[in-house]
């Protein structure tokens, strides 16, 4: 019999195994990864505006060129955002369909976040009834707004991790 893993789609879905045991998806926020840290999403950085009441007339950055724009204000401060430069702005310019998807990502990944995908394999249940994990696997610095794809492969490699069979 073979798994079918496509059931594991959201937080809490549980599967049963032929043995017995069950193999749970876990989806929860990465408090770890931080957009600020990741350059591959560019460049960052808040500044004060000149009042609580103007903050859009904060500078923008000396490092900063004439691609980077505000993405987020908040009591007066601004959050400047420095797109990637090099070969992602060259074929992904401002203007393009990419461009726009990438900016939404950003801004997204500010709202909500990274996540950590696990798969735990269960086997049992303790005296209180909740199930025992006996083993699992991870992955962290997931796009929390990931389509169902992506999780679904992060998902199977996750599974080939682990000691059952596929």
């Amino acid at each position: 019999m073979t798994i079918d893993l496509d059931k594991l789609r959201f937080d809490g879905d549980v599967i049963e195994l032929e043995d017995g045991r069950q193999l749970r998806l876990k989806v929860v926020p990465d408090e770890d990864t931080s957009i600020f840290d990741e350059p591959f999403w560019g460049e960052f950085q808040w500044v004060r505006g000149d009042s609580d009441y103007a903050p859009a007339r904060s500078r923008r950055p000396d490092e900063f060129d004439g691609n980077a724009e505000i993405i987020a204000k908040d009591h007066g401060s601004c959050l400047w955002w420095q797109p990637p430069r090099g070969d992602y702005a060259l074929s992904h310019g401002r203007g393009t369909p990419e461009f726009a998807e990438f900016r939404q990502s950003v801004k997204d990944l500010l709202e909500y976040g990274f996540c950590g995908v696990m798969l735990e394999l269960l086997d049992g249940v303790d005296a209180y009834q909740r199930p025992i994990v006996v083993e699992v696997e991870s992955t962290w610095g997931i796009d929390s707004l990931n389509n169902g794809e992506y999780l679904a492969e992060i998902v199977k490699e996750l599974a080939g991790e682990l000691d059952i069979e596929l």
